[in-house]
């Protein structure tokens, strides 16, 4: 028997705990934020971004965009990086992509501090992840882990499949399936 979930009543649950576990932090004297770093004019990263700030906000988040031109040098983004590593009031950072064919994204993803890296893409995450270690999870693949999660007492021993193209989900979402 096929299950159709609700994937806008579900988001919204979620949202609403998340603004919940945002409230507790606030009290403790803890405001979370987000760095997003975008570089180039890709109109559907933008689209993507503009999205998150909406979500951050939303959940009480802080958010901070770094927009750079698409003749940014590979160097200028990774000084970035860095700055936004060692900043304390940044807690996690995303970097964007697709970016320019002149920048290595993942020597950039490898410059992200773990402890950071929301995207779950720094080679010690996705490790930590293939042992079953607590590390950031790509969001999409995530988001389907989440979404089984939450369904899964009530239909156990039911098959779910699904299919990947993107190189970086893919991965990690049959990882996040192997615990």
């Amino acid at each position: 028997m096929a299950i159709i979930l609700d994937g806008i009543k579900l988001a919204k649950k979620v949202r609403e705990e998340l603004k919940v576990e945002v409230d507790k932090l606030k009290s403790k004297g803890i405001y979370p934020k987000l760095a997003v770093i975008m570089v180039g004019d890709n109109s559907s990263s933008q689209v993507y971004v503009k999205n998150k700030s909406k979500a951050c906000k939303n959940a009480g988040i802080e958010f901070e965009e770094f927009i750079f031109d698409k003749s940014t040098s590979e160097d200028k983004l990774l000084e970035t990086i860095k700055k936004l590593n060692d900043d304390d009031t940044i807690h996690g950072i995303l970097l964007q992509s697709p970016v320019p064919d002149h920048i290595n994204i993942n020597k950039a993803f490898r410059t992200i501090s773990p402890e950071k890296d929301v995207d779950g893409f720094n080679p010690v995450n996705v490790g930590n992840l293939s042992i079953g270690e607590d590390c950031f999870i790509s969001c999409t693949p995530y988001r389907y882990y989440e979404t089984t999660r939450r369904i899964q007492d009530r239909n156990r021993g039911e098959k779910c499949s699904s299919y990947w193209t993107k190189q970086y989900s893919g991965k990690t979402y049959d990882t996040v399936f192997t615990w």
